[in-house]
């Protein structure tokens, strides 16, 4: 999710006093991809898609699948393009769960919806079940772990920074407090 995520990881969580089961932000897991504004590890010598390389024993994805293993919770950020209401095709604006409890869900969509006033805008629960192999959702759920991927509509910033912060926002503080995080 790169500017969100890194947003998020140096301004929010440092401000707050998590208690200690409050494990880890992974932020910028993929440096190369950031700073070339694509999902690719490294576009110089070819298109490395780190977002399919879970369970395949790849450096980068290592250190985060030994955070998952050591976590209960699994909040996997990424920047959709579009809306998923605009465009079937789309997966942004979006949460796709595993072993989330669905009053959850319901509560984040409502809580994000309250606020936008544009249909084609409103976040959907996305219920497309098919795995996508060697995903971090497949290896959550491999590792039977919970898990949440959040695609905030931001691909090209199609929306300010200030309203996928807060959007994140809603999911994070929402889940940190229902799992007694926070």
């Amino acid at each position: 999710m790169g500017v969100v995520r890194h947003y998020l990881a140096n301004r929010i969580v440092p401000e707050r006093s998590a208690p200690q089961r409050l494990q880890c932000v992974a932020d910028r897991v993929n440096p190369c991809g950031y700073y070339f504004n694509n999902r690719y590890y490294n576009s110089v010598v070819g298109n490395i898609d780190i977002n399919r390389l879970y369970g395949k024993n790849f450096p980068i994805n290592n250190k985060i699948e030994k955070l998952v293993k050591l976590n209960d919770i699994i909040l996997d950020f990424h920047e959709g393009w579009g809306y998923i209401r605009q465009n079937t095709k789309s997966v942004g604006s979006s949460i796709t769960c595993s072993k989330i409890p669905i009053k959850y869900q319901n509560d984040i969509i409502k809580k994000i919806n309250s606020s936008i006033t544009e249909d084609y805008k409103l976040w959907n629960i996305n219920t497309q079940k098919s795995e996508i192999m060697h995903s971090l959702r497949d290896f959550a759920i491999d590792n039977k772990k919970a898990y949440m991927l959040i695609e905030t509509s931001g691909q090209n910033n199609i929306q300010p920074l200030d309203v996928r912060v807060s959007q994140n926002i809603t999911i994070i503080t929402y889940i940190l407090k229902k799992y007694r995080i926070l």
